[in-house]
């Protein structure tokens, strides 16, 4: 039994200033990382095994593939 499914990322972490530092800076959502991408969930009779790969943006404006391996129950 396997199914497929999508997903889309989005956010960012930010260092608020040195009065508030629990406090993040005001940010425009130009700054924020996207990272589109697909994943394939499989019942073995071991566990659920997942495998995803994404699309995102990197803090230098270039792009990178990212691949994902889990094995076990999500929680």
């Amino acid at each position: 039994n396997f199914s497929i499914v999508g997903f889309y990322d989005i956010g960012r972490v930010w260092r608020g200033g040195t009065r508030a530092p629990f406090l993040p800076p005001t940010v425009d959502s130009d700054e924020w990382l996207k990272s589109p991408g697909v994943g394939i969930r499989f019942k073995s009779p071991f566990g659920l095994i997942r495998v995803d790969v994404a699309r995102g943006d990197r803090p230098n404006g270039k792009k990178e593939t990212e691949y994902h391996f889990g094995f076990g129950e999500m929680f």
